[in-house]
């Protein structure tokens, strides 16, 4: 029978408030008694979520039917419950700072002055008087506070969704719809937020993010790389993300990760979209024959049964499948390999094939018949079999010596504007086994920046969830990378 009489602790986290109820009292009354959160819209009736807090509490209860229906499964998971529905029955931490932020109503009662005021006198000899103050009204800074969020990314002919919870700032919920198509229509009728509440059972969202695969420049452009539009479906805003024609969202990704000062952005897969920045300004260096490298590039991405390994005096080579005649040469094989064949002076500085008669005496002959001709041009044998020959040809090695050559010149206009560099990313839409080691074996990488370079892969699309920190992208595009200019 004592029991009845318990008094639980409630501690309101980050404020220096506790308050004590008998056990079984009703969380929100509680709270609302102590004027520490407003009445909400449907008096305590669980109807409108605008009690939600989290509950830091051992043995969390769980949450009852009524909860269950108006809060996503992913908050409820994370430890957020309806304060209407909540009984209190042991000591618990109520976190309710986004309730608490909501203007409270309250009476203001002025009572009317007994005597008047007496006038203040000032005169030219009275040089001390004091006049009452104007007080001092300080201006209101507006911040934004992160809202929860919906990542949905359409590519591949499928949709991808990832939740994004503003209270622990991440990804916690993620899925496959099942008709991706419904999306596109969703869109174009205007029911996007049925889409969402009905296709993909995901509720308590505020806001919405589709990356779209599909090339387009019907919207605002974003640093030369995406097409920006906006629009509301309800009462929720909706942003689309296309990328630009000759551009791709993956990019995109890739591109959100580099933020830093001083450092230049380098795609090895685009690089006519490569970037430095610099206090604010986001600087484009664009490439004119970024599509032959590209076509490089995906040339040794292409093949079934790459080579995965060049010995240094290029005598031994291994495919991925060893059974197998490799098809492809990886480019970070196709690096070091052409490293190699400088050293062995098989190639020039610009990586031009010598004819055998311009060889140095000092060649072994074994180096000497493997340099002959792929479909009537300038070749080298680097594996052959009963089953297939492999060549490096002089198209590649031409194309290597551009990369080389424009990367060294893009860092070295970068560290003009910028001085010394704090970081060179190297960026490719996949990753590639020792794509660095090739990098820097083959003289890419000026020398004093060979230990702040980094290969960066592929990022996923869930690392898109940080532009839920702004109220829209473009306030975080300006906030974090500022301005935009080429150096065209």
């Amino acid at each position: 029978m004592f029991g009845f009489n318990k008094k639980i602790v409630i501690r309101i986290k980050n404020q220096d408030k506790r308050i004590e109820v008998q056990s079984g009292a009703n969380l929100y009354s509680s709270l609302v008694a102590e004027n520490l959160i407003p009445p909400t819209l449907c008096g305590g009736n669980g109807l409108c979520s605008q009690c939600k807090v989290h509950i830091s509490q051992k043995n969390l209860a769980k949450p009852n039917g009524q909860e269950r229906k108006v809060l996503a499964k992913m908050n409820l998971d994370a430890g957020f419950r309806l304060a209407c529905q909540t009984s209190v029955k042991s000591d618990m931490v109520v976190d309710i700072s986004e309730l608490s932020a909501q203007p409270l109503t309250e009476e203001i009662h002025i009572k009317p002055l007994q005597k008047p005021l007496n006038p203040i006198t000032v005169t030219a000899d009275d040089k001390e008087a004091e006049l009452p103050k104007k007080p001092v009204i300080k201006p209101h800074v507006a911040t934004f506070t992160p809202l929860d969020g919906l990542l949905l990314n359409f590519s591949s002919g499928r949709v991808k969704y990832h939740v994004y919870s503003a209270s622990v700032d991440g990804v916690t919920q993620e899925g496959l719809a099942d008709n991706p198509f419904e999306l596109l229509t969703a869109i174009e009728s205007g029911t996007l937020s049925d889409y969402i509440y009905e296709v993909l059972k995901i509720k308590d969202i505020d806001r919405v993010l589709v990356f779209m695969d599909s090339p387009s420049d019907m919207g605002e452009p974003l640093f030369d790389l995406v097409s920006y539009s906006s629009f509301e479906t309800g009462s929720m805003p909706c942003e689309i993300i296309h990328p630009l024609p000759d551009t791709d969202i993956n990019l995109f990704f890739r591109f959100l990760s580099t933020r830093d000062k001083k450092r230049i952005f380098i795609p090895l897969d685009r690089l006519d979209r490569v970037y430095y920045f610099r206090d604010s300004i986001v600087t484009r260096i664009p490439f004119r024959l970024g599509k032959n490298l590209r076509d490089l590039f995906n040339a040794a991405s292409d093949g079934k049964n790459p080579v995965s390994h060049v010995s240094d005096d290029l005598r031994t080579v291994k495919a991925t499948l060893e059974h197998y005649p490799p098809d492809t040469i990886l480019l970070a094989e196709l690096m070091k390999a052409a490293a190699n064949m400088l050293r062995l002076k098989l190639v020039d500085n610009e990586l031009n094939l010598y004819p055998r008669n311009a060889l140095e005496p000092s060649v072994p002959l074994e180096y000497v018949v493997k340099l002959t001709q792929s479909e009537g041009k300038p070749a080298y044998s680097l594996f052959r079999d009963k089953q297939a020959t492999l060549y490096i040809t002089q198209e590649q090695l031409t194309n290597l010596a551009l990369v080389r050559k424009f990367i060294r010149s893009a860092i070295e206009f970068a560290e003009a504007s910028l001085g010394n560099l704090e970081s060179v990313i190297i960026s490719t839409p996949h990753q590639v086994n020792d794509l660095l080691k090739g990098i820097l074996s083959f003289g890419v990488i000026p020398k004093h920046l060979e230990k702040v370079t980094a290969h960066m892969a592929s990022i996923s699309v869930a690392s898109a969830a940080k532009l839920f920190l702004e109220q829209n992208v473009k306030t975080y595009m300006i906030k974090y990378y500022g301005s935009y200019q080429s150096s065209d």
